[in-house]
């Protein structure tokens, strides 16, 4: 009998194959905890990241202009609530929930200004998850992940993450916004619009853009419900959470019914599972329902979405409503001629004041993004229209991030600063990191395919771009955080923060030689108000002060003085060369120059002149 041998190669190959095999199936079970375990990672790294740009030195840069404006609101909204509900609309036609938040923040520390800056803070904190939730909702977790840092990275937000300003709340309400925009046009839900609706109409308590959220809403459910995988998501709607919950519910109920009930329940939940719903009047209509389902089913997607985005759109107008048909309603209509074009005006075509605007925003791009992040962007931008079929999301976030920025310049005259596109600008990172996970997706694909590697390169090529980009923002953003006198800030930033008459700078040294001169005997004080060193400054400050205040706006008024001079010591305060009537009467005391020397704020004395001039005012 001829006996069988088996040859050991062979066993050892079957071994092998064996324990691959193993290995594949401990890994594919082991891939969803990898996933989750990978975002729960990311967003561990980068929520002390983000507190790590954001907290530390939050007082080195002084108060400016718009702070002072913004806390002095909130005072005297704390001192008399009912009277001074809108008073930043009665003075600054500006909504106000965010001055309502600073008079609540007021307390959180001993310096006011300390609790209206963590305010900002918080702000671009919720800005952060939005972006994440909108990268992971519309592309990949991992894009989420880039493009929340980029953000936390970036010089422009850094810097008003840091002020006290609208800008990250502005920037919050327009992220909550575009989010629920895409998951309603991703999957249709009555909480997507509701949450929709609270976006928009937080948004306009908040700022007027977000009037451009509000007209942006449509378009992008209108793109986004055209890609190939979300139209067939349309036709298949998946339950929602609530009828899963109660689908679960009513199954839990099951087993505490008697035996018949139960059989007739089982039964019951069996037809309840395959139409997803848990209303017993469909269960018994269910052949008309199919018919009706499958005759309306290429606009019952479309029509649904677009009902829940105008209820959406409708709460925000009806949370409105109220400042809208308010005694002060006049004042919310950004009627102030000094910060907008009149229609009459556009159509003259300003194209100098056009060209200042761009001109000035290119420079905010080139210095706060740089030129890696722009070409990212449009590189994006290029596969939107290059593959039309898939390039949906970059379309929205192009029409996001350039369509309000064009209308502002358009519509500004004066009054262009950065913060005022900073609301605009997690679109732009989000387009850089799509495109940096596009672009390393195809380059791990073409490796695996073509060369028959391990996709390495392309995840090294993708890290490469990422630290491209963030390498020219690392100087700006120490700058920023620790040494902010000497940060290179765009051109007008550095006026406004730094070296103009709106920078805080010399402004508590010029406060300790006030209460010095104060300490003993009662002093006058007069502020010029020509613009440039508003009285709103020292208003918080100067009630410690002994002695009367007064503040001169004309040189009319502050001709005045001169009745004043025998009765107590009086001193004027600019930062600019006094007007020329007063010239004689001022005799230089300290001057507290900003950090270029440029200007500077300078108290000056009332004294009797050597020549008396010819009195101007009668």
């Amino acid at each position: 009998m001829q006996q069988h041998f088996i040859n050991p190669a062979s066993v050892l190959e079957g071994r092998k194959l064996s324990s691959k095999s193993g290995r594949m199936y401990a890994l594919k079970k082991a891939i969803p905890l990898f996933w989750a375990a990978r975002d729960t990672l990311g967003v561990l790294l980068l929520i002390p990241l983000y507190l790590w740009m954001r907290l530390p030195n939050l007082m080195a840069l002084p108060v400016f202009y718009d702070e002072t404006i913004y806390l002095s609101y909130a005072r005297e909204y704390m001192l008399d609530p009912q009277r001074n509900l809108l008073i930043s609309a009665e003075r600054d036609g500006k909504p106000p929930l965010f001055v309502w938040a600073l008079s609540w923040a007021w307390n959180w520390f001993d310096e006011p200004l300390t609790g209206a800056r963590m305010l900002s803070v918080i702000g671009g904190g919720v800005t952060c998850i939005f972006i994440y939730l909108i990268g992971k909702r519309v592309l990949s977790s991992v894009a989420g992940f880039l493009a929340t840092l980029f953000y936390i990275l970036c010089p422009l937000m850094v810097l008003h993450n840091r002020l006290a300003v609208h800008s990250s709340w502005e920037s919050a309400a327009g992220m909550a916004a575009l989010y629920f925009a895409c998951a309603i046009a991703m999957q249709p839900r009555a909480l997507y619009a509701l949450g929709l609706g609270a976006a928009l109409g937080l948004g306009m308590f908040v700022k007027q853009t977000a009037l451009f959220a509000i007209g942006l809403t449509p378009l992008v459910a209108f793109i986004l419900h055209r890609r190939p995988d979300i139209w067939e998501r349309l036709k298949n709607p998946q339950p929602s959470f609530l009828r899963k919950f109660s689908l679960w519910w009513y199954q839990m109920r099951v087993r505490h019914l008697p035996q018949l009930a139960r059989n007739s329940a089982i039964q019951s939940s069996q037809l309840i599972n395959e139409r997803k719903s848990t209303l017993f009047l469909k269960v018994s209509r269910l052949y008309k329902i199919r018919l009706f389902k499958t005759r309306s089913q290429n606009l019952r997607g479309f029509l649904y979405m677009a009902v829940v985005g105008f209820l959406g759109i409708a709460i925000a107008g009806a949370a409105y409503l109220p400042l809208q048909t308010g005694k002060d309603a006049a004042y919310l209509s950004s009627t102030d001629t000094s910060y907008a074009l009149t229609f009459k005006e556009i159509l003259a075509f300003p194209l100098d004041l056009w060209h200042s605007n761009f001109s000035q925003t290119w420079e905010w791009w080139l210095t706060y993004y740089n030129v890696p992040l722009l070409v990212l962007a449009l590189a994006a931008f290029g596969y939107a229209i290059l593959r039309p079929r898939f390039g949906h999301a970059e379309l929205v976030l192009v029409c996001w991030a350039i369509l309000p920025i064009i209308a502002q310049m358009i519509l500004a005259r004066q009054h262009w600063f950065s913060r005022y596109i900073t609301p605009f600008g997690p679109p732009m990172l989000l387009l850089a990191a799509f495109a940096i996970y596009r672009l390393g997706r195809y380059l791990i694909r073409v490796s695996r395919e073509r060369m028959g590697w391990s996709g390495a390169v392309g995840v090294a090529f993708g890290i490469c771009l990422v630290l491209i980009t963030i390498a020219p923002w690392v100087k700006l953003d120490d700058q920023i955080i620790n040494h902010p006198a000497e940060a290179q800030l765009a051109t007008r930033d550095r006026w406004q923060y730094i070296e103009g008459w709106p920078s805080g700078y010399g402004l508590e040294e010029s406060l300790n030689t006030l209460r010095d001169l104060a300490a003993t005997d009662p002093i006058l004080i007069y502020i010029d108000q020509d613009n440039v060193t508003p009285e709103i400054y020292y208003m918080t400050k100067l009630s410690q002060l002994k002695g009367w205040v007064f503040f001169g706006r004309t040189a009319e008024v502050n001709w005045m003085t001169r009745n004043f001079r025998g009765e107590r010591d009086t001193y004027y305060i600019t930062t600019v060369q006094p007007d020329e009537v007063l010239r004689p009467y001022l005799k230089p005391i300290k001057s507290f120059p900003k950090p270029s020397g440029e200007s500077s704020i300078t108290i000056y004395h009332f004294v009797e002149p050597e020549n008396k001039p010819e009195i101007p005012y009668q």
